[in-house]
């Protein structure tokens, strides 16, 4: 009687191991562990990939104020679409900022004037630009870190010929190439995560 009541329970184990086997979440264990994964991130890619959302941030300004001005210059709005391809028209940076997907924007003047206060680096920077212009030499984007928590990408507002060609054809003054300096402040935090994620996918 023993003997049978041990091969029974044997039995049972066996199927209930066996269910367990089966029911097992191996794609949900797969992806936990994948989560867990640690993903080292250089130096190098940190700055690369700042570079790269500055640029991209730059871009996405550039197009936008593009498509609204030509809009404009459709309905036959010139000097509306005169502000619009020199960025004249934006005054909400935080709108802006939020738009585009960066922690924050500040526009410095053609004066190289600005209505915030600017970190040493970024007051070198703006130092740098001021003598390449003065000196007719290329002023170019120009990526540094402010601390260990904030990146500024500084680019340069240029205007399309187009736009200069637009605005003399109103009675206003008529617009310059250079119209101040774009600073587009980036987390290196939002930058690390940007990483990580990617590389998880792969």
């Amino acid at each position: 009687m023993k003997i049978k009541l041990f091969a029974i329970s044997a039995l049972f184990i066996g199927i209930f191991s066996a269910c367990n086997e089966n029911s097992v979440d191996t794609k949900g264990i797969s992806d936990e562990l994948q989560n867990r994964k640690i993903v080292r991130v250089t130096e190098s890619e940190i700055f690369d990939l700042a570079n790269k959302t500055g640029e991209e941030a730059v871009k996405k300004i550039i197009e936008s104020s593009k498509r609204r001005s030509e809009a404009l210059a459709k309905e036959k709005k010139t000097e509306e679409a005169v502000l619009a391809c020199n960025y004249s028209s934006i005054h909400n940076l935080d709108s802006l900022a939020n738009a585009i997907d960066v922690f924050k924007i500040n526009r410095i003047d053609t004066n190289f004037k600005s209505k915030i206060i600017l970190s040493e680096i970024e007051a070198q920077l703006l130092d740098a630009y001021k003598y390449n212009k003065e000196n007719k030499l290329e002023m170019k984007p120009n990526l540094q870190a402010i601390n260990d928590t904030l990146f500024v990408y500084m680019s340069p507002i240029m205007v399309s010929t187009q736009c200069i060609a637009l605005s003399d054809q109103t009675k206003e003054k008529s617009t310059s190439e250079f119209q101040g300096i774009w600073s587009i402040y980036l987390k290196k935090r939002d930058i690390v995560l940007t990483i990580q994620k990617e590389s998880k996918k792969k």
